[in-house]
């Protein structure tokens, strides 16, 4: 009935499969949303009066309650001042101290996917200036992480263009039409004496968050506004898929039988016990029935409690002949413990053969 699969006959290959997505700013009930970041003290914070931007649907009952203002919202209460020092921590900050290479942005380097653009001396730039905006995207779209080189984000907050930035792949984020210029000298970081411009924010693929650092007067609102005036953000997620495969070989002396219960005399073997039934069938065991009724393929039967139920042991005439093949119709997969995992249907029965070997490969994704 079984057989080992054997050393050397499964392969798992991974191989990564994109999904494109396409956001707006009428999307923040989905998790997609922007926030701004404020520079600023945190010393004596309080909610009641900081400036903040409140995403999803509010909660009447919570508000009327006097429960805070975190309960009000679906997705939550986000306050200017602790975003613009979370992001500035994590992904800006430069940090001296303990480095014997001197200053350096930490811990942006664990982030980013390119060292931060440096100017004619070879000198880091601290690009994030007082104010930021965030675009935050929920792992549930984005996977393992948002696919460098496809972010595009478009903006209508100018009265007479749109903005258009996309990604550089390295975690840099420009206006496109400075595409040329801007990848050019991006792709040529490796030198010390680098100039490099016209970057307006970064892209954490594998955080899924975006960060406009550029909020002077062209790009302060990229983010931030709605209707007309606001923003679609379009990019791919990520996500591994694993081919499994599987080479069962069958020999030519095994699997020329069938326990299909078409080849035994008057098909028993196919009956199908009741619920107010108890015992079970094996070929050449006699089992007693302590119930009434039992299901046969077509018919029913009354049995007392002293019938028993004798399968056969024998098989129709024509499967005994010399030239009998069964034909395989599935594949099943077992784990050690003999349980069915997956079955492959073969797109047509194929005759088992006497004579020699035969092969089949059980491929599927998962």
């Amino acid at each position: 009935m079984f057989k080992s699969i054997g050393d050397g006959n499964s392969t798992i290959t991974p191989f990564k499969v994109f999904k494109e997505h396409t956001f707006t700013e009428a999307d923040s009930g989905s998790g997609v949303f922007t926030v701004p970041g404020t520079s600023g003290s945190l010393h004596n914070f309080n909610t009641g009066s900081a400036t903040s931007k409140s995403i999803g649907t509010i909660n009447s009952l919570s508000e009327s309650l006097g429960k805070d203002k975190d309960s009000w919202y679906s997705v939550g209460t986000f306050y200017n001042l602790p975003v613009y020092n979370s992001v500035n921590h994590l992904y800006y900050k430069f940090e001296q101290q303990n480095n014997p290479l001197g200053a350096s942005p930490q811990p942006q380097f664990s982030f980013n996917q390119d060292p931060w653009p440096r100017d004619s001396s070879g000198s880091f730039l601290n690009k994030i200036h007082q104010s930021v905006n965030v675009f935050n995207i929920p792992r549930k779209f984005f996977g393992e992480e948002i696919k460098p080189g496809t972010v595009q984000l478009i903006d209508n907050s100018l009265t007479d263009v749109s903005l258009t930035l996309v990604d550089d792949t390295r975690g840099h984020l420009y206006e496109s039409v400075y595409s040329s210029s801007f990848a050019k000298r991006s792709s040529s970081l490796s030198g010390s004496n680098v100039v490099v411009g016209d970057a307006v924010g970064n892209v954490f693929y594998d955080q899924g968050l975006i960060v406009i650092t550029d909020t002077g007067s062209r790009y302060g609102n990229v983010g931030t506004l709605n209707g007309s005036d606001g923003w679609s953000l379009k990019f791919q997620g990520t996500k591994t898929i694993r081919e499994y495969e599987y080479l069962c070989n069958i020999q030519e002396y095994e699997y020329n039988g069938t326990d299909n219960i078409s080849a035994t005399p008057g098909r028993s073997g196919s009956q199908l016990l009741g619920s107010n039934l108890s015992g079970y069938f094996m070929e050449g065991i006699h089992t007693q029935l302590t119930g009434s009724m039992y299901n046969v393929v077509g018919t029913q039967e009354e049995y007392d409690s002293s019938s028993v139920y004798r399968p056969s042991g024998m098989y129709e005439n024509f499967v005994t002949h010399s030239e009998f093949n069964p034909y395989v119709t599935s594949v099943g997969l077992y784990n050690d413990n003999k349980e069915l995992l997956a079955v492959a249907k073969l797109s047509r029965p194929i005759k088992k053969p006497k004579e020699y070997d035969i092969s089949f490969t059980i491929r599927f994704d998962n």
